[in-house]
């Protein structure tokens, strides 16, 4: 299999549930993925790996951020958040396939 193009790594990215339960978790506000784990009950490799495809395919963002609680101060970790444009023709390019 070739490299995927846009439309098909944003069919790939809503086509697994957990995938789905992840969206849905950061709708609400941007978090770690430790934070995505216990809100998911995934383990963290699932949740980091399903992280890679919706970033992948740019229905998610992410940056660096300091920590700042008193047994991580210091240290960076990514943080996840939705990308809503990117989200929005994901779901409007389901829709057009469904209705084809």
């Amino acid at each position: 299999m070739g490299k995927l193009d846009n439309r098909e790594k944003l069919v790939k990215a809503l086509g697994d549930p957990n995938r789905i339960q992840l969206i849905k978790a950061l709708l609400g506000k941007s978090q770690y993925v430790s934070e995505l784990a216990r809100a998911t009950k995934l383990d963290r490799p699932t949740v980091s790996y399903n992280l890679v495809v919706l970033e992948s395919a740019g229905i998610l963002q992410s940056e660096y951020q300091i920590l700042v609680s008193p047994h991580s101060k210091g240290r960076a970790a990514r943080v996840y958040s939705v990308n809503k444009a990117r989200l929005r023709e994901a779901l409007e390019l389901l829709d057009q396939l469904r209705a084809q």
